[in-house]
């Protein structure tokens, strides 16, 4: 009776699990602000870039900016009805929200 208590429930969608939406929703910001390195800081070397983030003020809104294409990611998994792995990109969002909001008002 209790057996399938703990299993998520079944659908049809082979991919619709939370994990599928967690991982891009972890990697898409980390390829983004790569991207954004790549388009805006090319000058600097990886390092200079890394430390460059690291000065306050500048981590939260690099962070954020890497946050909003989660945003198309959610969509895309939205549209194609996989809302368990949307679900995942809403936690990866979340996961990355704590440390942009210690940055902006601890840091």
């Amino acid at each position: 009776m209790f057996k399938n208590l703990n299993s998520e429930p079944t659908t049809i969608y082979k991919y619709d699990k939370l994990i599928t939406g967690l991982v891009p929703g972890i990697l898409v910001p980390i390829l983004a602000i790569f991207l954004f390195y790549i388009a805006k800081f090319n000058d600097l070397t990886p390092e200079a870039y890394f430390n460059y983030i690291k000065s306050p003020g500048i981590l939260a809104p690099i962070l954020s900016l890497g946050i909003v294409f989660n945003l198309l990611v959610f969509y895309l998994l939205i549209n194609r009805d996989y809302y368990r792995a949307a679900r995942g990109v809403i936690l990866a969002t979340i996961l990355y929200g704590i440390p942009i909001i210690i940055a902006k008002f601890f840091l």
